[in-house]
């Protein structure tokens, strides 16, 4: 190919993959190619779009500008933690483990914060690592599609109140910080329903604390720096992003579902 062939053929590729990435951040707005430049977030759309007519450099200036400016993933938080293989080694095998992540959307997260997240995970208790078959996993995927991502992605209300919903028996021990008994139940029957399991009130329980939430808790000096002291259960809605597997043995987690763009790989897109 020659150059110019080339570099049509990765722009037709950034237009179609990298722009659907750029539409989902900003879901809010007009899913046209072309947005208003005269409006501000629509003109910060319209500042990462790679458009037709873009040169390499232009088409560049673009992506670094939607990664680093604007999603700045150049600052995500430094995480404690470990990798797999070293806690694999730290353990002994466990059973299989789904687990759903959900995160704010960006429109509504506020700019000095990070977006508000939610985990929820469960164990295949009539699974090892040994026995998990690669038609489970895509079954599990399958499921969690059709469930947690119409719509646009399921999404829920977090909140102050603790909800936990402990069944051992069937892997799970779902914990939830909800604005109601309500929220949680409707959350954790949508969970249950990935494996047809039925939900049992006996092993819910939830407890309201005296404190209030504190969304916005002003700020102070650190290091010598004025920063932003720490929310404490935030009220938000986060919405479904992906699922994962993880399997005792492999190094990385078997990736169910993305709807969110992170992942290559996944079992089911959106």
């Amino acid at each position: 190919m020659a150059p110019s062939r080339q570099w049509n053929f990765l722009k037709t590729w950034l237009r179609k993959v990298y722009n659907k990435e750029v539409h989902e951040y900003f879901k809010d707005l007009s899913p046209l190619d072309d947005p208003d430049i005269n409006s501000g977030r629509s003109a910060t759309k319209a500042a990462c779009l790679i458009a037709a007519v873009d040169s390499q450099n232009m088409a560049l200036l673009k992506m670094n500008n939607f990664y680093y400016v604007v999603q700045k993933s150049h600052l995500k938080p430094a995480i404690f933690g470990q990798t797999i293989s070293s806690y694999q080694e730290s353990t002994v095998p466990y059973k299989p483990q789904v687990l759903l992540y959900f995160k704010q959307d960006g429109a509504s997260v506020p700019n000095d914060k990070e977006p508000v997240t939610a985990e929820i995970s469960f164990r295949l208790v009539k699974e090892t690592h040994k026995t998990i078959e690669p038609i489970e996993a895509k079954r599990l995927a399958t499921k969690i599609k059709n469930i947690f991502t119409l719509a646009d992605g399921y999404k829920f209300s977090k909140g102050k109140i603790i909800c936990t919903y402990k069944d051992i028996e069937n892997g799970y021990q779902i914990r939830l910080y909800v604005p109601s008994d309500t929220e949680a139940v409707e959350v954790i029957k949508k969970v249950l329903s990935i494996q047809d399991h039925a939900y049992n009130d006996d092993f819910f329980t939830s407890h309201i604390p005296k404190k209030d939430t504190i969304n916005n808790p002003g700020k102070e000096t650190v290091y010598g720096r004025l920063v932003s002291k720490r929310r404490w259960r935030p009220t938000a809605i986060v919405r479904f992003q992906y699922a994962t597997l993880d399997i005792y043995g492999l190094d990385q987690p078997i990736v169910l579902v993305d709807r969110s763009g992170t992942y290559w790989g996944a079992l089911e897109r959106t």
